[in-house]
């Protein structure tokens, strides 16, 4: 047999969900070109709100006990509102609950449904008619919400942590444009060192060569060969001393130029990461955009009539244990 809830609310069970927000009493504007006002949670609704033309019977016996069902909670509000005391408040809830119970097993559905929703719902200070709207019409864990609530959360979690990333990026990139930029410095510096010395030992072998072309003279006396040989032994010494300033420039040249690519390299990698990071948080962000244009769709979709649609995304589920029951009454101070 076809229900109203399986003719009404077949995208609300398999369409895109939302999250919910905080329960203020905040009314829904109109749709445009309509000239209905936002209707109370705890008007009765009518084939019309359900953009149904023509019921069948079991449609109508269904739309006729969900009608009863908000009477009840909305007579139940008022006796309870009244109250003037925890004692008579229990009073209250045990009528109600009593008259819901009979009034489900009339129709041969859920007798405690409807009435422990309304009691979660009274607890939490909500109108009553949110849990009877729920019992009916699904609550945001049999309609999805609550999956997309933290699909929304993880993409917005996960946008947080794709900014923090990009900050570190930018950061170790600077770092290493400072290092880049010192160690090239200290490049030109060694490079003005190795200059310097290269025409220092192009100096000095002018100078040994000089000398060794003097001592090819064959009138030379022994003294002055002498001098000569003590010369050139103390320019070789000098070049020597030489030969290893350079070596030892050369060396840290070399350090220094493979201190430039590693660091080049890095940078690169890091840019590349920069980059990816930044896809990905766009993605996230566009992720995030299109949930949250579903939720506010699916909250339109899913509303009965145009009532007041903060009942859609309620959570009753108050102690977040994936089931609603008894221990879901919040206890009252």
């Amino acid at each position: 047999m076809k229900t109203i809830l399986k003719v009404v609310t077949l995208s609300l069970f398999f369409g895109l969900l939302f999250i919910p927000n905080s329960f203020a009493k905040k009314e829904k504007k109109a749709p445009k070109n309509s000239s209905s006002t936002v209707t109370k949670l705890d008007k009765k609704i009518s084939k019309k709100d359900l953009g149904v033309k023509k019921l069948s019977k079991s449609q109508k016996k269904d739309l006729k006990r969900i009608n009863k069902e908000i009477k009840l909670s909305k007579k139940f509000d008022k006796e309870f509102d009244k109250a003037k005391d925890e004692k008579q408040q229990a009073k209250v809830l045990e009528k109600y609950a009593k008259k819901s119970i009979k009034l489900a097993e009339k129709f041969n559905k859920d007798p405690n449904r409807t009435a422990l929703f309304v009691k979660i719902a009274k607890s939490m200070g909500l109108n009553a008619s949110v849990g009877a709207l729920q019992a009916n019409f699904g609550t945001p864990q049999e309609n999805g919400i609550i999956a997309i609530e933290e699909g929304i959360k993880t993409s917005k979690d996960s946008a947080v942590t794709l900014t923090s990333d990009l900050s570190k990026i930018q950061s170790q990139i600077s770092g290493l444009n400072t290092t880049l930029s010192t160690t090239e410095s200290q490049i030109s510096s060694v490079d003005g060192q190795l200059a310097t010395v290269n025409s220092q030992i192009s100096s000095v072998d002018t100078q040994i060569a000089n000398v060794n072309d003097q001592l090819t003279a064959t009138n030379l006396t022994d003294e002055q060969k002498s001098t000569l040989e003590s010369q050139k032994t103390s320019l070789e010494t000098e070049k020597a001393s030489l030969d290893t300033q350079k070596s030892t420039l050369d060396s840290q040249k070399s350090t220094l130029e493979s201190t430039v690519t590693q660091t080049n390299q890095q940078i690169t990698s890091l840019n590349n990461d920069f980059n990816q990071t930044t896809t990905n948080l766009a993605n996230e962000i566009q992720n995030i955009n299109t949930l949250e244009s579903n939720l506010q769709t699916t909250i339109n979709d899913s509303n009965i009539g145009n009532r007041d649609n903060t009942w859609v995304t309620v959570n009753l589920d108050t102690n977040n244990d994936g089931i609603i029951s008894e221990a879901d009454i919040v206890a009252q101070n």
